[in-house]
């Protein structure tokens, strides 16, 4: 079969920077009290009861600030399901106490019990007088070392270290710079995306992209992306890109998404949702990349039949024009040709996702047969579809 883009590979190799010269490791346990607790906010309930409880004295002793308990989230974590229950009410009584009365929520999944609930109701019922504040000087933050802060910016997103953490001062710019932190570039569902004009996310991103010094993973982006983006991420990350997922990017041709796939060779998920592809790209893209692992397609569902039987009615109705019915091979053909191009050349996925598609019964065993790995399979608002016994 032949390919319907020409696109040569080439790949630029980056040469990672040297690391900064220290005489010796970082004694984490030696970070002012205060700059550790503002590095577990980041964390979760579960992580600061045990793990960073049991580092060392002063990392214990951060964890008992009053301010990080005033959130308790106890659900979604394997601890929740490995532990006993009298453990578990264990670890739950022990955030309760270090919260000091402030508890203002407090989510929990499945070891609950009726005694835990009423150890609860005593802390919200009962007066607490509030400990008096450490007499301490305010905290110069920009003093923490570049390692601290680079570590504390991991819990930000793109947008936040771009617009926000950067300017700052000095030393958190150079600790935004870190190309560790650029390893996936998510610029999606943030109300900048929905604000600023294309040209300033395409420069935002360029940003992104360069300080990951060429070793960028993932880059996700909604709504801005261009082909000449593409191209930029193409020169700066195609050794190290494995995932690319563009949401409502309806200035991207299929052809530059196409030669992207061609020049990524470790590329295992693309998503290309609310932007019509035609069947063509689904069959180069599974040559190029036969190893792609995830693909996400989703689309809002039109009934391209019942819209072009719309147009018709308002032609003249004097026309005497003899009128085509389509044999039905080749419209159910038609409806499973984006299904029949996946299953014919995308043998090794994982996880399709292809809501809004058109395909029947038909496209749907195709997909199963073609994709004999596959392990998640969204046909959500796929109307065409009729679950029936054998389905």
């Amino acid at each position: 079969m032949t390919p319907i883009f020409s696109a040569p590979v080439c790949m630029m190799e980056a040469v990672p920077s040297p690391l900064p010269d220290t005489d010796s490791e970082r004694d984490w346990s030696e970070l002012p009290v205060d700059a550790l607790s503002a590095i577990f906010t980041k964390l979760g309930t579960v992580e600061i009861l045990m793990g960073a409880s049991f580092v060392c004295h002063s990392w214990l002793a951060a964890s008992k600030s009053p301010e990080l308990w005033r959130f308790v989230d106890m659900t979604r974590h394997k601890v929740i399901f490995s532990k006993r229950t009298g453990i578990l009410c264990a670890m739950a009584k022990a955030a309760i106490d270090r919260s000091d009365g402030q508890i203002e929520s407090f989510w929990a999944q499945k070891f609950v019990t009726g005694e835990l609930l009423d150890y609860i109701a005593l802390f919200c019922t009962m007066e607490v007088e509030p400990g008096p504040l450490p007499d301490t000087a305010d905290r110069d933050w920009s003093e923490l070392p570049v390692d601290a802060l680079s570590v504390v910016f991991m819990k930000l997103g793109t947008v936040e270290i771009l617009m926000g953490a950067s300017f700052v001062c000095h030393s958190w710019l150079a600790a935004s710079k870190s190309p560790e932190l650029w390893r996936f570039v998510d610029m999606t569902r943030h109300k900048v995306i929905f604000s600023k004009g294309t040209d300033i996310l395409c420069a935002m991103a360029k940003v992104a992209i360069d300080r990951s010094d060429g070793r960028m993973e993932s880059f996700w982006a909604q709504k801005f992306v261009t082909c000449e983006l593409l191209d930029y991420i193409v020169s700066r990350a195609s050794s190290t890109l494995k995932s690319i997922r563009l949401i409502a990017c309806v200035f991207v041709w299929e052809q530059s998404l196409a030669t992207l796939a061609a020049k990524c060779p470790l590329l295992e998920e693309i998503e290309c949702s609310h932007h019509k592809m035609p069947a063509d790209f689904f069959k180069y893209v599974g040559i190029v990349r036969p190893q792609l692992k995830r693909l996400r397609v989703h689309m809002r569902y039109y009934d391209y039949d019942e819209m072009e039987d719309e147009m018709k009615e308002h032609h003249d109705e004097d026309e005497d024009d003899d009128e085509y019915e389509e044999p039905f091979e080749q419209w159910e053909a038609r409806r499973n040709v984006d299904a029949f191009a996946i299953a014919e050349n995308m043998h090794e996925l994982r996880l399709l996702q292809i809501s809004g598609n058109n395909l029947t019964n038909k496209g749907v065993y195709a997909i199963l047969d073609g994709c004999p790995h596959l392990e998640c399979l969204d046909l959500s608002d796929c109307y065409q579809i009729h679950v029936d016994d054998q389905l």
